[in-house]
């Protein structure tokens, strides 16, 4: 059975669709404390609409809690967390929560 998650898309509107549907189930799941799961709903949303500037916030915030929680984090794992910062604020410069997020990753690894 297909459901909006597997379903062929064949234009915007249903994209965004998907995508922001994508959106909602990552926060339903990050408010459950489940941000694995959440962070590949934000994959998929980031994937089906790249324009959502929220989506990359949201995917940092679930990445950094497993970044947190993981014994073998590394660089690379907090650049994608940076990257996705930068990708927000350049889809959507007035996303404010993208701007204080990067902050608190980057005070959390030691800029000051």
């Amino acid at each position: 059975m297909l459901t909006p998650f597997t379903a062929v898309i064949t234009n915007s509107a249903n994209k965004r669709f998907v995508a922001e549907a994508a959106q909602l189930k990552g926060g339903f799941l990050m408010n459950r404390s489940k941000f694995a799961e959440a962070k590949a709903a934000f994959d998929l949303a980031i994937t089906t609409d790249p324009t959502l500037g929220q989506a990359y916030v949201v995917r940092a915030q679930a990445g950094f809690v497993l970044f947190k929680e993981s014994s073998t984090s590394a660089e690379d794992d907090f650049a994608a967390l940076i990257r996705d910062i930068e990708n927000a604020t350049e889809v959507n410069p007035e996303l404010t929560i993208a701007y204080y997020t990067g902050g608190t990753l980057l005070e959390y690894n030691g800029h000051k």
